[in-house]
């Protein structure tokens, strides 16, 4: 069980140090979302891509207002 925890933290923190969230959110608009062509776009893995997606619904379900809350 801590092995998944530490997994999930690892690719999590993974994804933040490699995916700069302004160049995300331009990717996002310009590909509308399609995390195959973000990921081309930010050079990084689809898994990379799809875990900093999961990072960001994660914080919109903890912050439904989005007020005070930064981007990533």
């Amino acid at each position: 069980m801590q092995g998944c925890r530490a997994e999930r933290r690892t690719r999590r923190q993974t994804a933040q140090l490699l995916i700069s969230p302004t160049e995300y959110r331009i990717a996002e608009r310009i590909y509308d979302g399609d995390a195959y062509q973000i990921a081309c776009e930010l050079d990084v893995t689809l898994q990379v891509t799809r875990d900093y997606q999961q990072l960001l619904e994660e914080k919109v379900k903890l912050n439904p207002t989005g007020r005070n809350c930064a981007y990533a």
